[in-house]
């Protein structure tokens, strides 16, 4: 396993004690201060880019995530910058505590997007997006902090866009079919519970199956298959949400 240089310290028992985890926190700013440097640009409020969640972790950008080394390097970075953790705050000054706070939220965005292949897999979605909306060039480390606005601007237009150009009519015609089922349905009828079931039972193997069918378009490096994907799986997906809420 390669770590980055602040995570290899942070990794390491020896920053349990106070001193450890200043020289720890230290090169956790260092590092991101090189990344903010080499992107020749900061952000707004000054602070440090901390890039895409995948390279937050140091792990692969790519749907297929080991969820157990993941929950190991999210829960090592906690231990060490948590505002919780007393060790830590008493041994950094005030503006040192707000990075560490800053670190530990974004450690705990990125850790929920990217244990769960629906959100991981939009969170790719977005980053293609936003380097189309680019003219197809890499983004900048405070250009990746920027997806983590579930809402942005970018992500609202193609979303209107693609329900228009991308999305084929009999996907959108069974879609307004399934949400009349799940919205206008008499919940004392058990028949109509009954279907409900049937549904909910289709949509999670259809979860599924969008998984699997956007892990192979993502290898092939077929993004724009990918997108199209992305884009039917978020429609079932909160189908299913909607659904789960009703029963």
């Amino acid at each position: 396993m390669i770590l980055r240089p602040y995570m290899r310290h942070i990794w390491s028992a020896t920053t349990a004690r106070q001193g450890g985890i200043r020289s720890a926190f230290a090169l956790i700013s260092a590092h991101v201060s090189c990344r903010q440097v080499a992107s020749k640009s900061t952000e707004s409020d000054g602070s440090a880019a901390k890039g895409n969640f995948f390279a937050f972790f140091d792990i692969p950008k790519q749907p297929m995530v080991d969820l157990v080394d993941l929950q190991k390097r999210y829960y090592a970075l906690q231990s060490r910058v948590h505002p919780d953790q007393a060790a830590v705050m008493s041994s950094l000054d005030q503006s040192q505590v707000n990075d560490a706070t800053d670190i530990s939220v974004y450690a705990n965005s990125a850790y929920e997007t990217l244990r769960n292949p629906f959100r991981r897999c939009k969170y790719l979605y977005r980053i293609l997006l936003a380097q189309e909306y680019k003219g197809g060039e890499p983004l900048t480390p405070e250009e990746e902090d920027d997806l983590l606005v579930e809402d942005d601007k970018r992500n609202m237009m193609h979303s209107g866009k693609a329900t228009s150009e991308e999305l084929n009519e009999e996907f959108m015609i069974e879609l307004m079919a399934m949400n009349e089922l799940i919205f206008s349905s008499d919940l004392d009828d058990s028949s109509a519970r009954a279907r409900l079931e049937v549904l909910q039972y289709d949509l999670k193997e259809r979860n599924a199956d969008y998984f699997d069918k956007a892990k192979e378009s993502w290898y092939a490096e077929d993004t724009v298959n990918f997108k199209r994907l992305v884009q039917e799986w978020t429609y079932i997906h909160n189908a299913l949400a909607h659904l789960k809420e009703r029963l």
